[in-house]
């Protein structure tokens, strides 16, 4: 796997692959971490999510995937066909992040009859 990277290359975890915010740098530390931990990871659904941009050779943009308890979205920029990678989780499976119609309010301001606190609200 190491030879899709550049010599010079960095990977930025935020939680993805080590549970930790934890910056790599060169194919001998990318090569490490992913040795220890893809069998758990299990990295799969690699999708690429909108348009890529060429800025000076450098391609860059973001694409999404899942492992086997998180979902997750990076960015990825290539220079002569090979990457430097920023992984990122956006969200644990079957513990999404309440949105839309299914958020809880919270805070209700203002007097009225019958008025519950939260604690009676969340019982």
């Amino acid at each position: 796997m190491a030879e899709l990277f550049c010599d010079e290359c960095y990977w930025r975890d935020l939680i993805a692959f080590t549970w930790n915010i934890k910056t790599l740098n060169g194919k001998d530390d990318i090569q490490t971490m992913l040795a220890a931990t893809i069998s758990d990871v299990q990295p799969c659904r690699w999708q690429i999510a909108g348009e890529a941009t060429d800025e000076n050779g450098v391609i860059s943009g973001w694409f999404t995937f899942e492992t086997a308890v998180a979902r997750g979205k990076g960015y990825l920029r290539l220079r002569a066909g090979k990457c430097w990678t920023l992984t990122t989780m956006t969200e644990l499976k079957s513990f999404e992040e309440k949105r839309g119609a299914t958020r809880s309010l919270g805070t209700q301001h203002g007097v009225f009859k019958n008025r519950k606190t939260w604690l009676e609200r969340k019982t």
